[in-house]
């Protein structure tokens, strides 16, 4: 049955995360009980969500902690309000092209006090964690004690207001948002500006300028990694529980179609050239953000209507009650989706840390295009 696969596998990857987290940070001991399920235990939102279209009207203290897209209007008024508790987050990225996003961060301008946070520096590298990503994957979500150690050198701590941004041209914020969405403690503020940094300027708002030395205001993996000092921040110890591995996906595909959890690729054209896991669903990163713009995402309508074109009403309906699976490239696009369902107040997805970058180069793996 799928549901003895499925335990069987997901608690190897729990035991896993366990163990990662007790070697790097103090935790108390914690109890799982599972229930055999057609359905994986983790069904549950990651927090209450409002969308950035609500009328929220000013912002007074703890709303904007429970919203997840922050317009830049509403990140200035923060900002004016309590300056001193915000630390904005740089998630420029670009995977193609010759533009840079830190070399652009230490260029500036930069939004006051931003911090540059580098998803593929602060990864499960081979280099520095070779028994956890033996086959030297791109990007794999980070060891919780390296985030920890990272919010510290960049002096975050639990009421810190984080707001997570970019420049015009970016397209991948959401996966730093959703690292801190499962990293962070469960009360923290944690927004998305739904804006670039340019628009921000546009409408007055103060920046740094400058150019900043890299060793100096960019936290190195490495040395975070050598240090002997506990972390102080009180990261999530089971933060990485809803990645799942090759084993696991294998496992979904074995049984009924009817009955596994869907799967969901976020790629772009790469789903048709190169393939797909069987049975994955194409649903491209790209067509849930809004026309002209790489970092604003869709309206929650738009987005419900997408989902029902690309994966039929039926399955559309499951995912109010069963969490799927999601894959990509190498676990980043992937994030604008499980964003799209924070939103849309449906279960937390898994996700397939490895994807295509593990799933596309193993010869035994089925595949179709």
């Amino acid at each position: 049955m799928f549901c003895q696969s499925w335990l069987s596998s997901f608690f190897v990857i729990v035991a896993a995360a366990a163990s990662s987290a007790q070697a790097f940070i103090p935790i108390v001991n914690i109890q799982f009980t599972f229930m055999l399920s057609p359905s994986p235990p983790s069904k549950r939102c990651m927090t209450t969500s409002l969308s950035s279209n609500d009328d929220t009207g000013s912002l007074p203290d703890k709303l904007m902690s429970k919203k997840n897209l922050w317009s830049v209007e509403e990140c200035l008024e923060e900002y004016r309000r309590d300056k001193e508790n915000m630390v904005f987050l740089d998630a420029t990225w670009f995977h193609k092209g010759s533009r840079n996003g830190l070399d652009e961060y230490l260029e500036g301008p930069r939004l006051p006090g931003a911090q540059y946070w580098d998803f593929v520096e602060l990864s499960c590298s081979y280099e520095l964690f070779p028994e956890n990503n033996p086959k030297k994957l791109f990007a794999m979500f980070p060891p919780e004690r390296l985030v920890a150690s990272a919010f510290d050198w960049m002096k975050i701590t639990p009421q810190s207001t984080l707001i997570v941004y970019a420049r015009e041209g970016a397209r991948f914020t959401p996966r730093v948002w959703y690292m801190l969405k499962r990293y962070c403690v469960p009360d923290q503020t944690i927004g998305l500006m739904q804006g670039s940094l340019e628009e921000w300027i546009r409408q007055g708002g103060p920046v740094d300028s400058g150019t900043l030395d890299k060793s100096q205001h960019v936290c190195n993996a490495t040395k975070l990694a050598a240090s002997k000092a506990t972390p102080s921040y009180p990261v999530i110890p089971l933060a990485r529980q809803q990645l799942v591995d090759m084993n696991f996906v294998l496992n979904v595909l074995e049984e009924d179609e009817a009955i596994r959890p869907i799967i969901l690729d976020t790629r772009g054209s790469s789903f048709a050239t190169k393939g797909h896991i069987p049975g994955a669903i194409h649903i491209p990163y790209s067509s849930l953000t809004q026309e002209g713009s790489t970092i604003k995402l869709k309206t929650k309508e738009e987005i419900v209507n997408i989902l029902k074109d690309r994966m039929g009403i039926d399955k559309y309906e499951r995912l109010a009650n069963e969490p799927v699976l999601l894959t990509c490239g190498s676990a980043v696009s992937v994030c604008h989706l499980a964003l799209a369902f924070e939103e849309l107040g449906f279960v937390e997805p898994m996700i397939y840390d490895g994807s295509w970058n593990e799933w596309g180069k193993d010869p035994n793996t089925p595949k179709e295009t």
